[in-house]
């Protein structure tokens, strides 16, 4: 793996801490962004899927399961649209996040691992 170390900075009343590297094998984008004045809840993006309202607790949790297998992407109608929904379990909160697309050839690869069958 890269230097684990992200890369941090703060942008008015908020902090963003981005990383970039790779995780077996694969690259992945890391970004998390905090409000001073909400420090319970961050927003956590994982290349094209952003979680919001993440307990900052469960930051670590989160990560650790979508990257070792413990998620998976499904996909589903929202609207007229399609969604591929990544969906991970941190603590006792489901957490899910969506990006467009219909197929799991639309993701990453290793959204593409997460992808039920």
């Amino acid at each position: 793996m890269a230097d684990a170390t992200p890369s941090e900075r703060e942008e008015g009343g908020a902090w963003v801490a981005e990383w970039d590297g790779d995780i077996r094998g694969h690259g992945v984008w890391i970004l998390i962004m905090g409000a001073r004045n909400h420090p319970g809840g961050v927003r956590v993006m994982l290349d094209d899927f952003t979680f919001d309202e993440v307990h900052t607790e469960h930051v670590g949790e989160l990560v650790r399961r979508v990257f070792t297998g413990d998620a998976r992407v499904t996909a589903k109608r929202a609207f007229l649209a399609e969604r591929l929904v990544l969906q991970v379990q941190a603590g006792s909160t489901a957490y899910s996040a969506s990006t467009e697309g219909d197929s799991a050839d639309d993701l990453s690869a290793w959204g593409r691992l997460l992808a039920a069958p």
